[in-house]
């Protein structure tokens, strides 16, 4: 078999395994009331998107600007299905909505992992574009731990960029790796870029899971920066014995945020959270997904050459 071979026979593979679990989703606003069949909806008047089924008694993720002040939600299944849907509950710090429908013994996708991706790993998005249903697009991945601006004004951290274009429609599928594994949710919130796909990681997905599902459903913590992964000099780290050689640079600090409260400037590097160590915006999140809004935290931060304990009082997310 040659490269080319191997090459289609990864994405149909891929296809074949998730294709089943791919659900069209339409979002309708100001139609809460009236049961009216998917097919005769105005474009205008709502949102065409994908989901993924990951759970078989009919739990759904897609993104969460799909199905914001949405009246009535529309699922549509590969079998020709269609039911009603419901929302349980919008992640906005990562673009993502967990929604339900009255469906038992569905195809479910496997879930993989997105810590170990690497650049250039073929990747293949699978969702509803432009109102196409069920199509699949192949390419690469160009980079990881990307930052970028939706329309809202929110920042979308640590996303995959990949070179499959993500166009309307392809919002909240699945981008696969080559064995078939759920790597990222697709988003096209991000109107003012072309040519670029990105990809919000599948362990946002796992984490929105957890929450809702196992722990039941709570407010997301909110500290106020934004930032990137930075390396630390060895003599720096020996000097403070820090937890790593990897900290979090800050770029830009919210104001009225707890972190702008309590002193944190940007190129201030967060190298811990109460007491565990910080390396990527992927990794504060989890840190304070131990702590509830309201709740004090020390950050250790790293300015110039002084190492400065803060405490911040962590504050609900905001709206957008």
């Amino acid at each position: 078999m040659d490269n080319r071979e191997a090459y289609s026979d990864a994405v149909m593979r891929a296809v074949e395994t998730l294709g089943p679990s791919v659900v069209q989703i339409i979002a309708t606003r100001g139609a809460a009331g009236r049961d009216v069949p998917a097919r005769s909806v105005p474009k205008s008047a709502s949102n065409v998107g994908s989901g993924l089924i990951i759970r078989a008694d009919g739990k759904i993720v897609t993104n969460a600007h799909l199905v914001r002040d949405a009246g009535r939600i529309r699922v549509g299944l590969h079998d020709g299905r269609v039911f009603n849907g419901r929302v349980l509950e919008r992640d906005r710090r990562n673009d993502l909505a967990l929604i339900t429908i009255d469906a038992e013994a569905l195809p479910i996708a496997p879930l993989g992992w997105s810590f170990d991706l690497r650049v250039g790993q073929l990747v293949i998005a699978i969702g509803n574009p432009l109102g196409l249903r069920w199509t699949a697009t192949a390419g690469v991945i160009s980079a990881l731990g990307r930052s970028q601006r939706t329309g809202t004004g929110r920042v979308l951290q640590d996303l995959i960029q990949t070179d499959v274009p993500i166009n309307p429609g392809n919002s909240g599928g699945p981008l696969v790796d080559s064995h078939g594994m759920v790597v990222g949710i697709n988003t096209a919130a991000l109107s003012q870029v072309q040519e670029v796909g990105f990809a919000i990681p599948i362990q946002a997905v796992s984490n929105l899971v957890e929450d809702v599902l196992v722990h039941g459903r709570k407010p997301n913590s909110w500290l106020g920066i934004d930032g990137h992964p930075t390396r630390i000099e060895p003599e720096i780290i020996r000097r403070f014995a820090l937890p790593s050689h990897t900290g979090l640079l800050i770029l830009d600090v919210a104001p009225d945020s707890p972190a702008a409260a309590c002193g944190a400037r940007p190129l201030d590097v967060l190298c811990a959270l109460h007491g565990l160590p910080v390396e990527t915006v992927s990794q504060l999140h989890n840190r304070l997904r131990r702590h509830a809004p309201g709740e004090d935290v020390i950050l250790m931060l790293l300015r110039g050459d002084s190492l400065r304990d803060l405490m911040a009082n962590l504050a609900v997310l905001p709206e957008p």
